[in-house]
C-alpha cells in the first residue's frame, strides 16, 4: 500500500496544511449528506480540481478516525470536549483509489499512479463513502459536523453542502461556522424540506479554512446510544477476582507464625546452602560460595595460602552424610586428593553443573515451601494486573486516548513487576537490612502513587460510570495486602525459618561474656558458625563479635599462625568467597555465551463557545 510522503502534515487534525494551491485549485467542491438515525453518515463528494502543474496523479482526501468533538450545553457554549472515534467505509469512487490508515487519519487516495495529469487540466473527483458514528455521540442530542475540514493546502473557489436530516430538526440555535480552526465568525444557511434539510453555500476558501454545521436536537435523533454492557462484565470481573483473591489468601496463606528461637547451632541437616536458600527461597551464588568454609570446618578441605595466591586442597577424609548436590559440586572442584586448586578457578569448574545445583538445593529442600501457595500467590499478583490493564486499556479506547491506551499495557505489566518484587522481598525480610527495606517500602510507594494518579487520569465518568477504573486500582491494593502477608511455608518450614532467625539473632544480640564461655566450650564455634553468618548477610557482625576472644587458628588452615587474628582471617574468607563469586559469575556468562553461541548455529481541542472545526467528520486534501 503506497505511503504519501506528504501524510505527515496531517498529525495535527488542527493545523491548516502547507500552500500548494501554486500546483493545484479545488474550482468547485459540492457535499451531499444524509445523517441516518441509525448512527452513521452517508456522504456524496464531488471536487473538481484544476491542475496547474503536470506532474500530479489526483488529490487524496483526509478523514480523520478520531475526532476531538466539542459538547455545547443548550446556551451554545461548551459543556465539554470528547475525543470520539468515527469508522470510515469507502463505498465507490469514479476514479481509482486506495485507502489506508494513519496516525488515526483515514486517506483516500483518487487517482492512478500510473499516470500524471497534464498542466492545466481539470477533473472532477466523486467520492462516497459511510461515516459510522461513535455510539457514545448519540446520548449528547446535537449534530457538529465538520462538512469541510480545515485542513485543505489549497483554495476553493466554491463551496455548497446539502443535510438531509430523516425528521425536522429544525432549530433556532443552529449555527454554521466558517473559517480557520477556532473561527466563530458565522455564515448564512437555509432551511428546507420541513425543517429536514440544510443548505449551505460559500465561495472564495483560503487555506485551511473550513466550514462547520451545529444543529441542537430538542429529542433524541440518533436511535443506537452508547451500551455499558462491556463495563458491566469488567464489573463483574472484577469482583470475581476480587472473591477469588480473597480465597486464594484464605485457603492458601499459612497462619502459623514464626518464632524465632535464639541459638548458636542448627540441626546437621542443614548446609550453609540450605540456609541460604530457606531464608530467601533462592539460591544465589553467596549460598554456593559459601560451602568452601563450610566444608573445610567439616574436615573436607584445608585452605592454603603461599604466595599470596590462596589455595584449597582435599584432605583424605571420606564423605559423611554429604548430600548428593555438595557431592556433585566438590568432585567437580576437588577431583584428587591433595591436588592443590587455586580458589578463583573453582567457578570454572562448577561452570557446567551450577544451574543443576541450584535446582537439587530448591529440591533438597522442597517440604519447606507450600508449591501451591506459591502458585496461588503469583496467580494474585498476575490477575490483579490484567484486571488494571484490561479496566484501563478499555476505560482509554472507549475515550480515544491512545497514548493512555498504550501507557495502560506498561501500567498492568509494572503492578504485576511490583507485586511479584513484593512477595520476593517479603520472602527474604528476616535477612534485609534496614536501609534496604526503607528503599523498598519507598520504592513501592512511588509505584502505587504513580498507579493511583493514573487511574484518576484515566478516569472519564461516561466512558466508566461503574467506576471500573477505581475498582481496578482497589484490588491491586487488596492484592498487595495478600502478598505481602502470605505465607507460603508450610509448617515445618516455618519451624524451620525459626531456628534460622533464631541463629541470626544470636549472633546479633549475644554478649561479649556469653560468647567467651561459648568459645570455650566449643573452640570452633566461631568457625562452624562463619558460613551460616555469611549467606544469613551477618557475617561481618559476626567477625567483630570475636574481635576480642581469643581463638585458635583452625586446623584446616595454612597460613602464618603467628601473625593470625580475626581481623586478618576474615580477610582471607572474604577473599575467598568473593574469588568463589567471580569465578561463578564468569563461568555464568560462559555457559550462556555457549547456548546463545548453539543457538544461533541451529537458528487537539479548544474552549470557549462553538466553532470551524469543532465537530467530528472533516479533515482536508491534497494533491500527490
Amino acid at each position: 500500500m503506497l505511503v504519501l510522503s506528504s501524510l505527515g502534515v496531517f498529525q495535527n487534525t488542527q493545523t491548516a496544511t502547507t500552500n500548494a494551491s501554486n500546483e493545484y485549485q479545488i474550482t468547485n467542491y459540492e457535499i451531499n449528506i444524509d445523517v441516518s438515525q441509525d448512527n452513521f453518515l452517508l456522504v456524496e463528494e464531488s471536487i473538481t480540481a484544476h491542475f496547474s502543474v503536470g506532474y500530479k496523479h489526483g488529490i487524496y482526501r483526509a478523514i480523520p478516525e478520531i475526532s476531538n468533538v466539542v459538547i455545547l450545553d443548550k446556551d451554545g457554549k461548551v459543556d465539554s470536549t470528547k475525543k470520539m472515534r468515527f469508522s470510515l467505509d469507502v463505498i465507490s469512487a469514479n476514479a481509482e483509489y486506495l485507502t489506508e490508515k494513519n496516525n488515526n487519519i483515514n486517506f483516500i487516495r483518487l487517482g492512478s499512479a500510473d499516470y500524471t495529469i497534464p498542466a492545466g487540466s481539470n477533473r472532477t473527483y466523486n467520492l462516497t463513502y459511510k461515516l459510522a458514528v461513535d455510539s457514545r455521540y448519540a446520548d449528547f442530542d446535537q449534530f457538529y459536523f465538520n462538512v469541510l475540514g480545515n485542513m485543505w493546502d489549497t483554495t476553493i473557489d466554491n463551496f455548497s453542502a446539502t443535510i438531509n436530516f430523516e425528521k425536522n430538526v429544525e432549530n433556532t440555535a443552529s449555527k454554521v461556522f466558517f473559517g480557520k480552526f477556532g473561527s466563530t465568525t458565522e455564515i448564512p444557511f437555509s432551511w428546507g424540506n420541513d425543517g429536514k434539510q440544510i443548505t449551505i453555500q460559500q465561495a472564495n476558501l483560503g487555506i485551511g479554512e473550513g466550514v462547520s454545521v451545529y444543529v441542537p436536537f430538542d429529542k433524541q435523533y440518533f436511535k443506537t446510544q452508547f451500551v455499558h454492557i462491556l463495563d458491566i462484565i469488567i464489573l463483574i470481573l472484577i469482583a470475581l477476582a476480587g472473591v477469588g483473591c480473597w480465597a486464594l489468601y484464605r485457603k492458601g496463606h499459612n497462619k502459623t507464625i514464626c518464632t524465632p528461637v535464639v541459638q548458636f547451632t542448627l540441626k546437621n541437616k542443614f548446609t550453609s546452602a540450605d540456609v541460604g536458600y530457606l531464608v530467601d527461597k533462592k539460591v544465589n551464588n553467596h549460598d554456593i560460595a559459601s560451602l568452601i568454609i563450610f566444608w573445610a570446618d567439616k574436615g573436607y578441605l584445608n585452605i592454603v595460602e603461599e604466595e599470596k595466591t590462596t589455595y584449597a586442597v582435599r584432605t583424605d577424609k571420606e564423605f559423611e552424610n554429604m548430600k548428593m548436590y555438595e557431592q556433585m559440586l566438590f568432585n567437580s572442584a576437588f577431583p584428587t586428593k591433595g591436588e592443590k586448586v587455586e580458589i578463583s578457578e573453582i567457578g570454572m569448574r562448577w561452570k557446567d553443573i551450577v544451574s543443576t545445583v541450584r535446582s537439587s538445593i530448591a529440591e533438597e529442600n522442597d517440604n519447606a515451601f507450600n508449591k501451591k501457595s506459591v502458585a496461588k500467590r503469583t496467580f494474585i499478583s498476575i490477575i490483579s494486573g490484567v484486571i488494571l490493564v484490561l479496566v484501563l486499556a478499555t476505560v482509554n479506547w472507549q475515550n480515544c486516548e491512545m497514548l493512555y491506551f498504550y501507557i495502560s499495557f506498561g501500567a498492568g505489566v509494572l503492578a504485576t513487576i511490583t507485586l511479584l518484587l513484593v512477595a520476593k522481598n517479603r520472602d527474604k525480610r528476616f535477612i534485609t537490612h534496614g536501609k534496604t527495606r526503607f528503599f523498598n517500602r519507598l520504592m513501592l510507594a512511588g509505584v502505587s502513587v504513580l498507579l493511583g494518579v493514573f487511574c484518576i487520569l484515566s478516569f472519564d465518568f461516561y466512558c466508566d460510570p461503574t467506576f471500573n477504573t477505581f475498582l481496578a486500582f482497589g484490588l491491586y491494593v487488596l492484592a498487595l495486602y495478600y502478598v505481602y502477608h502470605y505465607n507460603i511455608r508450610t509448617d515445618e518450614g516455618t519451624r524451620e525459618l525459626g531456628d534460622i532467625i533464631g541463629l541470626r539473632e544470636f549472633i546479633l544480640v549475644a554478649e561479649q561474656s556469653r560468647l567467651e564461655m561459648l568459645a570455650k566450650e566449643n573452640p570452633k564455634l566461631f568457625f562452624s558458625v562463619m558460613p551460616y553468618a555469611y549467606v544469613l548477610g551477618v557475617y561481618d557482625e559476626w567477625c567483630k563479635k570475636f574481635e576480642k576472644i581469643i581463638v585458635e587458628t583452625p586446623d584446616w588452615y595454612v597460613g602464618t599462625p603467628d601473625v593470625f587474628d580475626i581481623y586478618m582471617f576474615s580477610v582471607v574468607v572474604n577473599s575467598i568467597n568473593t574469588s568463589v563469586l567471580d569465578s561463578i559469575a564468569q563461568a555464568d556468562i560462559a555457559r550462556i555465551t555457549e547456548q546463545a553461541e548453539r543457538m544461533s548455529d541451529s537458528i487537539g481541542g479548544g474552549t470557549g463557545g462553538g466553532f470551524s472545526g469543532g465537530g467530528f467528520g472533516g479533515g482536508g486534501g491534497g494533491s500527490w
